[in-house]
Parts: C-alpha cells; structure tokens; sequence
C-alpha cells in the first residue's frame, strides 16, 4: 500500500514538473525573436531594455531585449545617451483605408479620437535581405501597389544595397549641450529625453548635421576625418553605416509598422509639448517606452524629399543640398500619385490639398514650396500629416516649429579609389571656386566703397573749386588704407591655390597698378595739377581693374 502511495505521488510530481516545463517553454517561446531580423549593430551601440522603470543595459543574445509581436521594439543607446529603435525589413499591404478608400472624413474638429480613421495595414516581416517570408513565402520584388498584394518596403534599399533593417533616432535631434529650457550652442547632435529640440536649422544645415554625425566621436564610433563631398558622401570613408537626415519613405517605413498589429495600432496622441518625450507613452510608435516618440506633434519635422518643381525655383537653388546629395540620400517627386510608395502620402490620403490624410492628418502638397514636412502642422498632430515649406529653419511668426531626426543604416557601399580621388578634386574645386566667388565679390565691393563711393564723393567739392583746401585727406587715406587691406586679403586667399592665383593674374596686375595711382591720389599735396593729374590716372587704372573684376565674377562684360 505504501509503494503504490509513493507511486502516485511521484507520477502527481511528475506531471507538475513536466507542466512546468511545458509552461516555461511557451514562456520562452512567447519571447522568441525568430520572425524578424535580428538588431545590427555599429560600434558605440549598447543594447537597452525597459525593465519596467528605467533603461538598463542588456547584451544581443537577451531574450527580452525586444519582441515584436508584443510591441517591444529592440532599442540601443549610443556612447552620448542617443537613442536609436530598430525598424527590420518588412513588405506590407495596405487592406483598408488605400488612398482613403473606404474611410469617412470630417472637419476636425468635430471627430474625437474614437472617430478619427486609421488604415489598416498588414505587415510580414523578410528574411535577411532576401524577399522571402520566414516560412519562406516570396515577395514579387516588382510588386509597388500595396493595394492589390504585399510590397516589399522601399526603405530596406540604400543606393544599390538591401538593408536588413534601419535605426532611426528615438528623439528629435537636439544639441549636445542642450536643457529642457535651452536649446544650446553646440552644433554636434544628440538624440535624447528631455530635450529642446533645435528648430533653429534649415533644411541645408539639418542635412549636412545628419551627415557629420560619422565624422564626430562622442557617439562612441570611430570617427571619419575627411571632409563632406557636395554629394553628401564623406571621402575616404571606411566605416560600415551611414548617418543620414530621415527620408520619407523612411517615416512611411515607421508609420506602417506602427498602424500594424507590431505597433500601436490606433492614433498617436501628439505631443503638446515642446521637450522630447514629454507626451507621455500614448505619443509612441508602440504605445509603450520602446517606441519611437514625437513623431505626431512636438515640431513639424524635415525629411530628405522635394517635389520638383523645376530648376528655375527659388527654395531649390538656395537649399542646394537636396539636389547636390546622392540620390540615396533623398526622395524626390514629380507628382501626387503612385509613382512614390512607402511613405505614407498617396497610399494614405485621399487627396493632397485638404485634411484627408488617415486619422484627419493634414495632407498638402503646395506647388509653390518644393520640401517636405511631416507629423505637424497648423490643424493637426498627426504621424500622418504631410505638407511642403521652403526650406527655411523657423520664423518667429509661425505657428509651429521646424526640427528633424536621423536615420543610421548599415551600408558596406563604400567609393572606390578612383571615385574618392575623384570627390575629393570634385571638392577642391568646389571650394576654389567658392574662395574665388566670394573673394571677388570682396574685391568688387571694395572698389565700389572705397573709391567710386569714398575717394570720388569726397573729392566732389574740388571738382567745383579747383581748391587743395577743399579736400580733407585724412578722410581719402583712410579709403585708401582700407581698401589695400581688403586687396590684400584677395591676395593672400586665392594664393592657396596654384590655378586660381594663374588665373586672376591679369587682376592683380591691374588691380596693383590701381593701387599704385589711388596711393598717389589719397597722399596730401597742395598742387592742384598733381591732384587732377592724380584723380585722372587713378581713375583710369580703376576701370581697367573693375571691369577685369565684374567680368570674373558674373562672367560678363560690364555695360557702359
């Protein structure tokens, strides 16, 4: 009786075990990560977990680093305090609310949260950077209708490569030294809690502070000490990623997976405040903290876009960088169509002049202003809002402000040596030409100021009296004074380059004979013959040297 007694309560602790065992399993199952890309990591990126209160460090072989299928997407930390979330490759359709297809629109401000309408959007994340599934389902790579069938994500393409995934920054960017009351000085960028973000950049200067970030150290990389080619690629670079201004496919690629059952699924409440991350949980991508923050709300933000509206527009000749940076860097638009896919503009909208965009989020595509802004505007908080701006970084009358956030993606694309021989002339040049424009113009006014405007207005009144007493020399050699030292800094900045200092050659000879003559014209004599002999020949050797500046510069003969 006793045996049998031990029997059943060996089998009882068995079975409890086995169910224990069972029940830890599914757990550890639960928190598997197999269905998406695994995080890749670049140097100065230190995995982090939300552990209920805080961050806290955790390593790439942590299960409960992230779990996309309970909206807990992988988060790093860079050697600064930046921080950066992990969007893997993904293809999606869109199955509800294409083009606004299906949703009922209203004026804004009579619809609640629970009115508002979303898409729907189903998403099955790829394998590596292949099209496939992981159950090993093919993706038709040529497939751009999210309507009809699953697209392959444009954002997991860079240039030539296919990305297993993107990091795009927590936080709008802010400076290194700034405060949740100031926005600070330094022009190195960080991406973190509880801060000013700066809206005080434009559209050139966010791009181009996007770029530097691989050329800084504080994040914890090693960092690139070339200079930044006119196309935005860093010469001699010989890191494996790339920083870079957010694009807009690159936000769709954000919006899509949040509208997902991986994401929050439902509207992002827009953040009222100006301090990044301030709107609480419920302004995230996922609703909980390791989502993406701000993106409905804080400021209006650039992406790396433009709608081409010609080479003769204003904005795209004054904000260069868009046009000049390879087009890997930026999405551009011909039309309002589905020509562009991927960034939530057509696919979302059902047109682009009104408050049709999911969740009544602005959608406006002015043809009078080329660049993009997305997740603010005048009417509406919304990760869905898209309308254009010229370029230009914040006025003191609008009513929102202009910030901007960036993208880190892996990319083994690097120049060869011909093509960085190549951008680094392209440079050289590029800033020769630029000393030469800007010296020149230096050069030209200094003529106009000190001569035409100083030396003959003063001498005006001896042209009427024929008297030495009537000229206040003083005043003339002070012209006289300021204009060598101008020269002489023209001199001494085109002396940098070999070519250029051949090149204005004829300028400075003329412009030394000018120099000559105006030292005798400022120089005090009480003989009138000398100073109208003077004023005559300075007069003289100044046209020569002035239409030798005008033609240089503007590459024109100057009309008489």
């Amino acid at each position: 009786m006793e045996k049998k007694k031990n029997k059943i309560i060996f089998g009882t602790l068995a079975i409890i075990i086995f169910l224990g065992i069972v029940i830890f399993s599914i757990k550890i199952i639960s928190k598997s990560n197999i269905s998406v890309n695994a995080p890749q990591l670049v140097d100065g990126m230190i995995p982090v977990k939300w552990n209920g209160s805080q961050w806290i460090e955790t390593t790439t072989d942590d299960k409960e680093w992230y779990n996309y299928d309970n909206k807990e997407w992988a988060n790093v930390k860079l050697a600064d305090g930046s921080m950066f979330v992990w969007i893997p490759r993904y293809a999606y359709k869109i199955t509800k609310g294409y083009h606004g297809e299906d949703l009922e629109y209203k004026k804004q401000s009579a619809l609640t949260d629970s009115t508002k309408q979303g898409g729907i959007v189903d998403i099955v994340f790829l394998n590596g950077i292949t099209n496939n599934t992981f159950d090993n389902k093919k993706i038709d790579s040529t497939n751009t209708n999210s309507k009809s069938d699953y697209v392959i994500h444009p954002a997991f393409k860079f240039g030539n490569e296919d990305l297993q995934g993107i990091w795009v920054s927590k936080y709008e960017a802010s400076r290194q030294d700034a405060t949740d009351t100031i926005q600070g000085n330094q022009e190195i960028l960080s991406f973190k809690e509880n801060k000013l973000s700066i809206t005080n950049y434009d559209l050139n200067s966010a791009m181009y502070y996007c770029r530097d970030m691989e050329r800084q150290d504080v994040f914890g990389w090693t960092k690139q000490v070339d200079k930044i080619a006119s196309t935005g690629d860093i010469i001699d670079d010989s890191n494996n990623f790339d920083t870079h201004l957010m694009k807009n496919i690159e936000w769709g690629a954000v919006c899509y997976l949040a509208e997902s059952k991986y994401g929050i699924n439902k509207e992002i409440q827009g953040n009222a405040s100006l301090i990044s991350g301030k709107g609480g949980i419920l302004s995230t991508t996922t609703g909980n903290e390791t989502g993406i923050y701000d993106m409905a709300g804080q400021n209006a933000e650039f992406v790396s876009a433009y709608y081409n509206l010609g080479t003769d527009n204003q904005d795209l000749k004054k904000y260069t960088n868009a046009i000049k940076f390879d087009k890997k860097y930026v999405d551009i638009y011909n039309s309002y169509g589905t020509d562009n896919y991927g960034d939530c503009i057509y696919e979302t909208s059902k047109d682009n002049f009104a408050r049709r965009s999911w969740y009544e989020g602005q959608s406006d595509l002015s043809i009078s202003y080329p660049f993009f802004l997305r997740g603010k505007s005048s009417y509406s908080n919304c990760i869905y809002s898209y309308s254009t701006t010229n370029g230009d970084k914040t006025n003191d009358y609008s009513e929102y402000k202009i910030g901007f956030r960036a993208t880190i993606v892996l990319s083994t694309e690097v120049l060869s040596e011909e093509e960085n021989q190549s951008k680094k002339e392209a440079i050289e040049n590029e800033n020769m030409q630029n000393i030469k424009t800007s010296n020149l113009n230096t050069l030209l006014n200094s003529l106009n100021s000190n001569y035409t405007n100083g030396y003959i207005d003063a001498m005006d009144l001896f042209t009427y009296t024929f008297q030495a007493s009537s000229i206040d020399f003083t005043k003339l050699r002070t012209y006289y004074n300021n204009f060598k030292a101008d020269y002489e800094k023209f001199k001494n900045n085109i002396s940098q380059y070999e070519k250029l200092n051949n090149e204005m050659a004829e300028i400075i000879t003329k412009t030394d004979e000018f120099l000559v003559e105006f030292d005798k014209a400022t120089t005090k004599t009480d003989n009138v013959d000398t100073i109208i002999n003077n004023y005559e020949n300075s007069s003289d050797k100044w046209d020569k040297a002035y239409k030798l500046v005008y033609k240089a510069l503007f590459n024109k003969e100057l009309d008489t």
